[in-house]
């Protein structure tokens, strides 16, 4: 295993901060979104789909570190797919908000799990050389 240039460190460091604005877009744009909202459009079934939410907000989080582990030798390729993964929280969140429970409480759990699986993917160090 090579390890790359600070130019490929520059790289990864660029693409995951590429995939932090955007998360970061998304959570502004969810917010705008959810204020008005008193309460979901489905908040009857609120019981029922909550557990399927947060599960789908800790499969999500499980993904990220597992993409990032198993990509480790890959190089900037597992920084950059543990952080889109992460920032699939953001929709799961909106989406939370939207048909369940608007408040922030309720969906700032998503909102803090995309911008932290972001920031632990964040290249701090040499980086493996893409395989081919």
């Amino acid at each position: 295993m090579t390890v790359v240039d600070g130019q490929g460190l520059r790289r990864a460091r660029s693409a995951v901060a590429n995939v932090l604005v955007a998360a970061a877009a998304g959570i502004l744009g969810s917010g705008i979104a959810l204020r008005p909202m008193e309460r979901g459009v489905n908040w009857r079934e609120a019981e029922r789909a909550r557990p399927w939410a947060y599960g789908g907000l800790v499969a999500l989080v499980l993904a990220s570190r597992a993409a990032y582990r198993g990509l480790a030798t890959r190089g900037a390729s597992a920084n950059v797919a543990a952080a889109a993964i992460g920032g699939l929280a953001v929709p799961l969140g909106f989406a939370y908000g939207h048909e369940i429970d608007p408040r922030l409480e309720a969906v700032a759990p998503f909102w803090v799990a995309a911008i932290a699986l972001g920031a632990l993917a964040w290249p701090r160090g040499p980086l493996a050389e893409e395989p081919g």
